[in-house]
């Protein structure tokens, strides 16, 4: 269901969201379904824009389109920093319905959600499992306070805490489930010891959804959903800002000298499935793509925390020009080609076939069909 392309009252709009999810197979389950068609999401976002062909646009309670919009398949952006960058939404429903499914298909499991946003998917956790199973953690106090308020008035009663996630919730633990809706660079280590035995960690690393569950060895291990996506990132104070190329930055690294190399590139590199295992590999990096004087689109690496960079020129039908410095002349591009190559040798599979473990030290090997197959240990 695309924006506005229906019309009708809040409880029509929910129901025939709900029905959409389920013949899209992302809804399953009875309880998730009976949740979605019950928890009003306008109730969470009173006010919010969104993008579409004309760029940004704002839509409040009453405006036309609003409640169509609220039920379309489509993150509302809720919340923006003073620069002016998104940091706080009501996720699209179809991820977040998918994430819901992974969670622990029982009535009495616990669960922590890391990033309570609008307190819309508190309010859908809530009616799963209850809200005295439910904890919520936000960084930003405003979005705790505002959150608390909307949930309690729809009915809904969970622990709301105003925290870094990334440390977890330790006076709830042991969780049977943590959710993440922010995006990580690694699962925290200390997530591990606050999950139950068999416990499940549902999180966002980079454009992939990660399902994982706690083992006997005191790893987690899963593979990842077949959405992928893109969180806001988990901030640690409520000051933190994106980290943004400045144009500076671009025009110096479109003139820097280094390293040159050559390789052979299969496809477009900045497809999804490319993009998700760049992701995977580099998750403090900067990207960005533009088309240079010749005409050319070329790709730039940042990796700001050393001062690593990489620049990718294509040229030919598959070749293209790679120019990099850095630390020991740490080559960015050539690092994310290794990944790319495999999945173009492996036939192109989905991000379902990739699964993830992480190790009670906090080593995070990515691998291909099983973990005894092709695997890639991820820098921290």
């Amino acid at each position: 269901m695309t924006v506005a392309e229906t019309t009708g009252s809040a409880e029509d709009l929910r129901r025939r969201m709900t029905t959409c999810l389920t013949h899209e197979g992302v809804l399953r389950t009875p309880a998730w379904r009976e949740a979605f068609a019950t928890v009003p999401r306008e109730h969470f976002t009173p006010a919010f824009s969104v993008h579409d062909a004309e760029g940004f646009r704002t839509l409040r309670a009453g405006d036309p389109g609003y409640l169509e919009t609220v039920y379309s398949d489509t993150s509302l952006i809720t919340r923006r920093d003073k620069n002016g960058v998104a940091i706080s939404s009501s996720t699209q429903p179809r991820v977040m319905a998918a994430m819901l499914e992974a969670l622990p298909d029982r009535d009495t499991a616990t669960v922590l959600e890391i990033g309570t946003g609008t307190g819309y998917n508190a309010a859908l956790l809530c009616a799963r499992y209850g809200a005295e199973k439910i904890a919520t953690l936000d960084i930003d106090p405003e979005l705790t306070t505002a959150a608390r308020e909307r949930l309690h008035t729809a009915g809904y009663t969970p622990t709301i805490v105003t925290g870094d996630g990334t440390r977890g919730h330790t006076p709830r633990a042991p969780h049977s489930a943590i959710i993440a809706t922010c995006g990580l660079p690694r699962i925290p280590a200390v997530w591990l010891s606050q999950l139950a035995p068999g416990g499940t960690v549902v999180a966002n690393l980079g454009y992939g959804l990660a399902s994982l569950n706690h083992h006997d060895d005191g790893s987690l291990r899963g593979r990842f959903l077949p959405e992928m996506a893109a969180f806001m990132t988990a901030r640690h104070s409520p000051e933190d800002s994106a980290p943004n190329a400045c144009p500076e930055d671009i025009a110096g690294l479109m003139r820097a000298r280094g390293r040159t190399t050559t390789a052979q590139v299969a496809g477009d590199v900045t497809a999804p499935m490319p993009r998700f295992l760049s992701g995977m590999l580099h998750h403090d990096t900067i990207d960005v793509s533009l088309v240079g004087d010749d005409g050319r689109t070329v790709h730039l690496i940042q990796h700001p925390a050393s001062g690593a960079w990489a620049r990718m020129a294509p040229h030919g039908a598959h070749g293209a020009r790679l120019d990099h410095d850095g630390p020991e002349h740490r080559n960015l591009w050539g690092e994310r080609l290794v990944l790319i190559e495999a999945w173009f040798r492996a036939g192109h599979p989905g991000p379902d076939r990739y699964g993830l473990t992480v190790a009670p030290n906090g080593t995070h090997t990515l691998w291909l069909d099983s973990p005894d197959g092709p695997s890639w240990v991820l820098p921290a």
